[in-house]
């Protein structure tokens, strides 16, 4: 899904399955690291948005859930990724109504869903920077990583 907001200048694109969710994806991992490191929800949706991360050992590089929060950071957009009961967004651009950064969390707790939800807010006014964050990741590691 996405809807474009004229007067604010600002795309909201949405992207969701109704798979068995980032964290499972993780429990089931063929990657021992990736298995104990996914402890609990919220470890598990960090873990998606690190630079280099997968759940899966071939034919998956961890770049895509890292590129999208790297263009929204850079952007000054927001990224929020839903799976399970727990909901994580990049930090907030503005300081909440007290000035107190320590009120903002990336973790909210909610109902079940099954699936993942990726949602993504961009800045119409601010460039989108992929060639940078592309920069970021370097050079392939296995020729793998771009076979379709």
């Amino acid at each position: 899904m996405a809807q474009a907001y004229p007067t604010t200048r600002r795309l909201h694109i949405v992207i969701a399955d109704t798979g068995i969710g980032v964290w499972e994806s993780f429990r089931q991992s063929d990657s021992a690291a990736a298995r104990q490191r996914a402890k609990t929800e919220s470890d598990a949706l960090k873990m998606a948005v690190e630079k280099l991360v997968t759940s899966k050992t071939s034919k998956h590089s961890g770049y895509g859930l890292f590129v999208v929060r790297r263009l929204a950071e850079l952007n000054g957009g927001r990224m929020r990724i839903t799976s399970g009961r727990t909901t994580w967004e990049t930090p907030a651009q503005r300081k909440p109504p007290s000035g107190r950064r320590s009120e903002l969390t990336p973790f909210t707790r909610h109902l079940p869903w099954n699936g993942t939800e990726v949602s993504l807010m961009i800045d119409l006014n601010a460039p989108l920077p992929l060639l940078e964050v592309y920069k970021e990741l370097g050079p392939p590691d296995r020729a793998e990583d771009f076979v379709v």
